[in-house]
């Protein structure tokens, strides 16, 4: 007895059992737990290493655009010839 196939297999609903939309309005919106308030490395830092951070942040901005300058003046050079 030679059935086909689609005739063997266990026939299931595809309809879905849940009241759960799957496009449009609801379907992105989750329902979240607030999140604790967290600290920041900033907060926990002393005044002197703040201090610090801050100033080798501003060091790191002067050396960059030094650098950013030289370039843009190498390939102005570039541009001429």
């Amino acid at each position: 007895m030679n059935l086909p196939i689609h005739d063997s297999l266990p026939q299931t609903d595809s309809t879905p059992t849940t009241n759960v939309p799957t496009s449009g309005e609801g379907v992105n919106a989750m329902t979240r737990k607030p999140r604790q308030a967290r600290k920041r490395a900033w907060d926990e830092m002393s005044e002197t290493d703040r201090q610090v951070l801050l100033e080798s942040a501003r060091m790191r901005r002067e050396v960059q655009a030094a650098q950013d300058a030289r370039a843009l003046e190498t390939w102005a050079l570039h541009a001429r010839r």
